[in-house]
């Protein structure tokens, strides 16, 4: 993808839940969700559409872990609810691969709007009320 044209999915700074750590694997996802979104929408192949989706799991569930071992560091009270947003998320996600996997018809574009919006909302409503935790038990 070329500097010029437009991202699906721009940081913004507002994004911040002002953790370091949690930041930067956000980015990185963001990166990511737009990378799968450049390559469906360019036209690069279903073997690149599904590296990149995988990779994409594969970050998803490191980000998770990263975050679930801070949650358990300072015993985080909302844990098990957090926990449970990160299981379904990959849970729908699995439904998107297995699907492309399976060569079955797999809306790529769907896919990005759905992970961009739903990290939005998870970085506002979860990540945020952590990242808030984790700086008063450092």
């Amino acid at each position: 993808m070329t500097a010029t044209k437009k991202l699906f999915f721009p940081w913004k700074s507002e994004y911040s839940v002002q953790h370091a750590g949690i930041d930067g694997q956000h980015q990185r996802l963001v990166e990511l969700v737009n990378e799968l979104y450049a390559a469906m929408s360019e036209g690069q192949g279903r073997t690149l559409v599904g590296r990149i989706l995988i990779g994409l799991t594969d970050y998803t569930k490191t980000h998770f872990s990263y975050e679930e071992q801070q949650m358990e560091r300072v015993s985080y009270p909302g844990i098990l609810e957090h926990k449970e947003h990160h299981r379904k998320l990959l849970q729908q996600v699995e439904v998107y691969v297995k699907g492309w996997s399976n060569n079955q018809t797999v809306s790529v574009v769907d896919l990005a709007t759905f992970l961009k919006d739903w990290l939005l909302i998870h970085i506002g409503r979860t990540d945020r009320p952590l990242a808030e935790y984790l700086g008063t038990q450092s």
